[in-house]
């Protein structure tokens, strides 16, 4: 039965080529998001969980980004100790040579003045610059030795000193749990600025002390690169140009003083170096220990991110080659579709000629 009012083949035909065209525009859009699963209406289930996964190892990837800046930060600590501790270890080199020029070449003609050319002219007076040279250009690593506003290697001015101050450095995530790991400033601390006292190790108040803080003297003299100044409430740079200088006017014009060898005097500063030297060691292996626990928290949270990556992939990414293939097939059923349709509609012609 043919009718002017309804042409059944092109209604069926189209309704073909509807669905050919949202199936078309379904494979295009998966091809152009990469995704198969790309809101709740594709499946409510799978954008649940992908979604949820995604928040996680948004987490996940700021907890990365965390143990990035603790590894810097303590990548620079533990470079600025080793600087300081190579230069402690030269500096006590040094004192041993000038233990081996000064007991044989003790002057009294050595005064006690800013400026010394008899002595500046000696070896153990080069020897004596150097060794203050060495103790500023430590004061300059630690003071050079901050990441994003970090220096974990001196206490500030109000800053906590040594025995309660610490620092927390973030390892993982569990659930919406932070996991930390705590480095204490005693373990990292060489300078404190805040203390009130220079006293020798293990005498009340050396607890505030940073490694390198407190009484080391030569000849009653003491010899440090900064000092407490109890004028201005104030820890400074030492003010004399030398170290050792003024401990030999000390033993050349003090009869109780030089009753004993001056190898006495330097054997006293020899040990008290080498107890310093000992704590930056430690000091080291405890960043050190630190800076693995970082690197394998930093690892383990990669593997994390990988995982979970791959997971939300196989959940909701469009698999590119079967979307091609099937973009060539809709495109051609399309063109097959609208042929078609041209020729339902045509067929309305032959009944005109019915009537001729």
């Amino acid at each position: 039965m043919s009718s002017i009012l309804t042409n059944r083949g092109a209604i069926s035909t189209l309704d073909t080529l509807r669905s050919i065209n949202s199936s078309l525009a379904g494979t295009q859009s998966r091809i152009s998001t990469g995704l198969r699963i790309s809101t709740a209406s594709d499946n409510a289930a799978y954008w649940s969980i992908a979604t949820t996964m995604r928040a996680d190892t948004r987490a996940i990837s700021a907890v990365a980004d965390s143990i990035g800046l603790g590894q810097g930060i303590l990548d620079t600590a533990y470079a600025g100790m080793q600087t300081v501790y190579d230069y402690m270890v030269e500096a006590r080199n040094l004192m041993v040579m000038a233990a081996n020029e000064g007991t044989a070449k003790t002057s009294t003609t050595w005064h006690d003045v800013d400026d010394d050319r008899i002595y500046d002219a000696t070896n153990l007076g080069k020897i004596d610059r150097r060794l203050r040279s060495l103790l500023d250009d430590i004061a300059l690593a630690i003071d050079s030795s901050s990441f994003a506003g970090v220096n974990l290697l001196k206490n500030e001015l109000n800053g906590k000193n040594p025995p309660t101050g610490s620092i927390e450095f973030v390892t993982g995530l569990a659930g919406s749990q932070i996991l930390t790991t705590t480095v204490d400033f005693r373990d990292t601390v060489l300078i404190n600025y805040n203390r009130k006292v220079d006293v020798y190790v293990g005498d009340p108040g050396s607890e505030q002390q940073g490694m390198l803080d407190g009484k080391i003297d030569f000849v009653t003299y003491e010899i440090l690169g900064n000092v407490y100044d109890a004028g201005t409430d104030s820890v400074i740079r030492h003010p004399d140009k030398y170290v050792l200088r003024n401990g030999f006017y000390n033993y050349n014009n003090t009869p109780a003083l030089n009753s004993k060898p001056l190898s006495h005097y330097f054997d006293i500063v020899l040990n008290e170096m080498d107890v310093k030297i000992s704590k930056i060691r430690d000091g080291m292996t405890a960043v050190g220990a630190t800076l693995k626990n970082l690197k394998m928290s930093a690892e383990f949270v990669q593997d994390r991110i990988d995982t979970s990556s791959k997971g939300i992939g196989r959940l909701v990414d469009a698999d590119m080659d079967e979307e091609s293939t099937r973009l060539k097939a809709l495109q051609t059923q399309q063109q097959l579709g609208i042929q078609a349709l041209q020729i339902a509609n045509a067929s309305t012609d032959k009944l005109i000629e019915l009537f001729r």
